[in-house]
């Protein structure tokens, strides 16, 4: 597996015509194919997702510019995914419980 996913993003790669730039997309496929196999796909989607909204959309402090707010967006769109995971992880449980008094 981790063969074909290192081919794939050296020829991905190829493009930028250098050998750094095919060592650099070996070492990412491993890093990719590492998580996917230790952590699971749904894992790897995360990671791949806030990955391409922060590189698409760049989070900037000049919040005035014309680029600001795209960024904005995708920081508003991690916080809504994260607090949904976070809800979905405690299944209805409260985060800040007093549990060291119950035992």
């Amino acid at each position: 597996m981790f063969a074909v996913a290192a081919v794939v993003v050296s020829l991905g790669e190829i493009q930028n015509s250098g050998p750094f730039a095919i060592m650099s997309g070996c070492g990412i496929a491993a890093l990719l194919t590492i998580a996917l196999m230790r952590f699971g796909v749904l894992a790897l989607a995360a990671s791949l997702l806030t990955t391409r909204l922060l590189t698409e959309f760049p989070v900037s402090f000049a919040l005035t510019a014309w680029y600001g707010l795209p960024g904005l967006f995708a920081l508003a769109v991690l916080a809504a995914f994260v607090i949904f995971a976070a809800r979905v992880a405690l299944a209805g449980r409260s985060l800040f419980e007093a549990r060291l008094l119950e035992e």
